[in-house]
């Protein structure tokens, strides 16, 4: 079952969250990215970006029919009811450009359909547990993130968890990372 969580943001305003610029800059610093596939005009962290207008999941993120105009670093924080899709949709796009498809999602649904199918690779029965292995690297925040919201506010009081999906073929593994710690050591924070 779902874990419910009673927020005090209106519904319409859950799918627009923005990233703190911190930790985008910090996740950039890292992977380069060229292609924003959640964004809007004013919440863009990339030249490149996809709105709701172009529709994303219709759309390519790696290559492009020209190979000077491939993109390879992807990132996105997607709209929270169609997290299932964006990650199926990026692990597709990884499968089939080789790319690098970054994503920032709640970590507190971690026993729900779209949480498997689009974080995890396979799942074996031992016993009466299952185990899970994870295809793509999960990266658990500490501490919590504070999103912005939709007109640029900070959004206090966080209730719920957050990772970062790491998919490529070259990044596995599950781990905690105190982005903050990560991000002052290159002078990331914004003051």
């Amino acid at each position: 079952m779902p874990v419910v969580v009673n927020s005090g943001t209106p519904v319409g305003s859950k799918d627009e969250w923005r990233t703190p610029p911190e930790l985008f800059n910090l996740l950039d610093h890292e992977f380069h990215f060229d292609l924003d596939v959640a964004a809007t005009p004013q919440n863009a962290h990339c030249t490149d970006f996809y709105t709701e207008e172009d529709n994303a999941l219709k759309q390519p993120w790696g290559y492009f029919g020209d190979y000077d105009n491939r993109k390879t670093a992807i990132f996105c924080n997607p709209p929270f009811s169609l997290t299932g899709k964006f990650l199926v949709k990026g692990r597709q796009e990884v499968a089939q450009n080789e790319i690098i498809c970054v994503f920032l999602i709640r970590a507190d649904a971690v026993e729900t359909k779209w949480w498997e199918d689009g974080v995890l690779h396979s799942s074996y029965w031992v016993d009466e547990a299952v185990l899970l292995i994870p295809s793509y690297q999960i990266r658990f925040l500490k501490p919590r993130i504070n999103f912005l919201n939709p007109i640029g506010g900070t959004a206090k009081g966080v209730t719920f968890p957050s990772a970062v999906i790491v998919m490529s073929r070259y990044h596995f593994g599950v781990y905690w990372w105190n982005w903050k710690v990560a991000a002052k050591k290159l002078n990331l924070l914004e003051k």
